[in-house]
């Protein structure tokens, strides 16, 4: 029986599809994916496609090496491809055969039956019947099936580019609160994040990381706007709305220094490593970077605060690199802030 986890919409799954002409002849595609929300409208094509051809096996199974492994669930949809083929070919069959007979009827009631005006009545109303129904039944098929292949081709090339992007999930905002990526933060040797202020992200994850400078050995390393660049000062301060205090960003980020980041740094100063970093260039994105990490959210570019996506990328794909690099220019162009 498939089954759907109806509790949560972002799901991992993996497909198996089986489309083989024969017993020794099948062709595996492997699609995988991680917590990413899917089309319902994929999913009832599955369950349709697995009903109209008869699937002998559909299950899920935990999957502990999938990176969102906390609830992770994954559909094995499993086609058996000899016995669909057998199916699509009798329908075919069956078809044929009632088309051939409506067909010798016509024939027959044309050439032998016109003499009785009931039974040519009744036998030309049957086979005009059976004729029309074969070529509806046929042509309705066939565009199902153009359909469901539509909408898997569709829905499978948007799974493929996401697993060489490796992203993973998107969220309302940085899922510190799962465990895998709450482990991840809190055991990797180097954490960077750059972000405007990080006001915000400091309050509302206090204790995590506090418990990582307290508990681990390594090195954090925060990337805020340089105060000291007016013209980003100013920029920020008129978008997000604060006109009334020009001095608005300049004076929350020297109080984030003071007040958060250098009671972290005092925290643990002989095993763990609390960095601040000013960065002269405008922010176009919010980021977190982790060993097995990368988190980014974008900012909206009208003026005021509205929610925004932040995208999670696995370490195995290709993005959390480029994510790698742009933090390693950044640090490069940026001037160390002495927390002493």
């Amino acid at each position: 029986m498939l089954q759907l986890n109806n509790q949560r919409a972002k799901i991992p799954f993996l497909c198996h599809i089986f489309n083989d002409q024969t017993k020794t002849q099948q062709k595996i595609r492997h699609f995988r994916m991680a917590n990413i929300t899917q089309d319902i409208r994929f999913r009832l094509s599955l369950i349709n496609y697995t009903t109209r051809y008869d699937i002998f096996n559909a299950g899920y199974i935990l999957h502990s090496s999938n990176p969102i492994g906390y609830n992770d669930i994954i559909f094995i949809i499993l086609l058996k491809g000899e016995k669909v083929m057998r199916k699509i070919k009798a329908k075919t069959l069956v078809v044929l055969i009632v088309i051939i007979v409506s067909l010798l009827l016509l024939f027959i009631n044309e050439h032998f039956m016109k003499t009785d005006a009931v039974f040519y009545n009744l036998i030309l109303t049957v086979a005009v019947t059976l004729l029309t129904t074969a070529i509806i039944s046929w042509l309705s098929d066939k565009f199902l099936d153009n359909s469901v292949n539509e909408i898997a081709s569709t829905n499978f090339s948007v799974l493929k580019c996401c697993q060489e992007y490796g992203l993973i999930g998107i969220y309302d905002n940085f899922p510190l609160d799962i465990p895998q990526i709450k482990d991840g933060f809190f055991q990797s040797k180097r954490v960077y994040v750059v972000m405007n202020d990080a006001k915000a992200f400091i309050s509302s994850n206090m204790p995590l990381i506090e418990n990582r400078i307290k508990n681990t050995k390594g090195e954090t390393v925060f990337i805020l706007q340089d105060y000291n660049c007016s013209d980003i000062m100013s920029a920020l301060t008129r978008k997000n709305g604060h006109l009334e205090n020009k001095n608005y960003y300049k004076e929350k980020i020297k109080n984030v220094i003071e007040y958060h980041l250098k009671k972290l740094r005092n925290i643990n100063p002989k095993k763990h490593t609390v960095k601040v970093y000013l960065n002269s260039n405008y922010n176009t994105l919010a980021m977190i970077l982790t060993d097995t990490y990368a988190m980014i959210s974008v900012y909206r570019v009208s003026s005021g605060k509205t929610g925004v996506p932040h995208f999670v990328f696995s370490h195995k794909g290709d993005e959390y690199q480029k994510i790698s690099d742009d933090i390693e220019k950044i640090l490069d162009s940026s001037e160390e802030f002495p927390l002493d």
